[in-house]
């Protein structure tokens, strides 16, 4: 740090005050107390040179004066010029919404696919989520879902609950700020307006699953996605087409290889489903015996069809100068991960789970590898994660 910046804090006796200091939380005021003065300063300073980090959020907030996302020298000289200019202090903007997925407007959305939105700040730790503050409708029709917030309070979630969208439907999806507070304990300003509180809604359509057209067809290869071994077939993948499984189901043969038809004309999503390959005859996915062998991954994926035409699943190749498509030797191919009995580990709710690589990974490994992978592990912290429906764990 320069000399002159040493000097200015030294001669930092007397504390600034922002117009009601009280009510509004403002930039530079690192500890809260409504001052901005050497006591910030040094916390500013200690964070930078490594000393003693900030780890409060709200500290955290304030500190970074000039909104850039970095906590550095810049920050501190503009603190100081709201301590010895004089200016009008910036006050903290209130919380709000960074970004929605999907997106505002946003069309073909899967039916499976959850509602996310991101604050551009931590809420409050007493925050919490329900039917009335956070909901999806579509028409007069409410949906079944479950709200979370994520543990840095810092995105929330609507879950399906093992729902659906219904398909080829505008789905509206509100967020009541009027009961939100940011990590400061403000109101969050969730429409945008610069108040606080408010009410946002966002709109986005779900893809069609119904009608299929006779002559349209999409086919392809499940593979193992070891290229090790060669081309392994995944033989008895299923793949389906969600919300309607019971007329676009088709199975893949011993060669892995499967043929859609009749299909949808354009965009569609499909589930690519190996945990019964191997499995027993009239298996079904719910019973889960797939969990006690090793069993191929479970995967959604979006497919294009042309009306009409035979096509290939996926494409893999370039178009050249004239927008001619190039043909890609895997073109077709879809490659699913063997996952090893052992590697699903249920996460606990309320207590850590420890997780480390199942023994079919240790054992297939060459010497050195295998003792990098036994000494390999991972902690998972209580409540860190969600599961399909939104419950803790799982």
């Amino acid at each position: 740090m320069n000399k002159a910046i040493i000097y200015l804090l030294s001669l930092s006796v007397f504390s600034a005050h922002a117009n009601n200091a009280n009510a509004q939380s403002f930039m530079g005021d690192v500890n809260g107390d409504g001052k901005i003065n050497l006591l910030d300063f040094v916390k500013v300073v200690n964070h930078i040179q490594g000393t003693e980090y900030l780890t409060d959020k709200s500290h955290i907030l304030q500190a970074d004066v000039n909104g850039d996302g970095l906590i550095n020298s810049y920050d501190l000289e503009e603190s100081m010029k709201y301590r010895f200019n004089r200016p009008n202090i910036p006050k903290l903007p209130l919380a709000g919404v960074l970004a929605t997925s999907p997106y505002e407007g946003e069309a073909e959305v899967a039916l499976t696919r959850e509602f996310v939105v991101r604050f551009d700040m931590p809420l409050s730790e007493n925050s919490s989520l329900d039917q009335t503050t956070f909901y999806a409708t579509s028409g007069e029709t409410s949906h079944i879902t479950a709200s979370r917030l994520s543990s840095d309070r810092m995105k929330a979630t609507l879950f399906l609950s093992g729902y659906r969208w219904p398909s080829s439907s505008k789905i509206t999806v509100t967020l009541n700020g009027n009961k939100l507070t940011d990590v400061l304990g403000r109101q969050i300003d969730v429409d945008g307006d610069g108040n606080p509180g408010g009410v946002a809604s966002w709109n986005f359509s779900s893809i069609a699953t119904v009608g299929a057209d006779k002559n349209t067809a999409v086919e392809g290869w499940v593979l193992d996605s070891d290229s090790s071994k060669g081309e392994v077939p995944v033989v008895g993948a299923v793949i389906s087409i969600p919300g309607n499984e019971e007329q676009m189901t088709v199975i893949t043969d011993e060669s892995g290889y499967f043929k859609l038809s009749p299909a949808p004309i354009g965009r569609f999503f499909v589930n690519v489903d190996g945990r019964l390959a191997g499995g027993i005859e009239e298996e079904s996915i719910e019973e889960e015996k797939w969990k006690d062998r090793d069993y191929y991954a479970f995967v959604g994926k979006a497919w294009q069809s042309v009306a009409g035409k035979t096509t290939p699943a996926t494409l893999y190749g370039d178009y050249d100068n004239n927008g001619t498509y190039i043909d890609d030797p895997r073109d077709g191919k879809i490659y699913l991960p063997l996952v090893k009995k052992g590697a699903l580990i249920e996460v606990k709710p309320t207590e850590e789970t420890p997780i480390a690589f199942a023994e079919g990974y240790i054992e297939e490994a060459d010497e050195e590898t295998k003792e990098l992978l036994a000494a390999t592990s991972l902690t998972i912290p209580a409540g860190a994660l969600l599961s399909d429906d939104g419950s803790t764990g799982g």
